[in-house]
């Protein structure tokens, strides 16, 4: 007899965690990107950062919030919007037009 045993183990619970804390659209952003905190019980920094690395915008968010940040002046192209809150962190990637 030869047995075989398969263990799948999740790789995405971080993912699902900071989904639940942090969304972004539209997604291309025209004028206005909007972000939602939703849970949580500390403050958050957003940052957005275009495709060299350099440093386009920085905020400070509160929980159970819902917010906009202005893209007006901001070339077109590729962003990195990177959110953290606590221990969590997401990085998303935006196309800004």
């Amino acid at each position: 007899l030869i047995f075989k045993l398969e263990v799948a183990i999740p790789t995405a619970v971080i993912d699902q965690k900071t989904e639940m804390i942090f969304r972004i659209f539209p997604n291309p952003v025209k004028n206005t990107l909007y972000f939602d905190i939703p849970n949580g019980n500390e403050d958050a920094a957003l940052s957005i950062c275009n495709i060299a690395g350099q440093l386009v915008k920085t905020l400070q968010l509160a929980p159970g919030t819902e917010r906009t940040v202005s893209m007006n002046g901001i070339d077109p192209g590729i962003y990195l919007v990177r959110f953290k809150q606590g221990e969590l962190q997401k990085i998303e990637k935006i196309i800004n037009e």
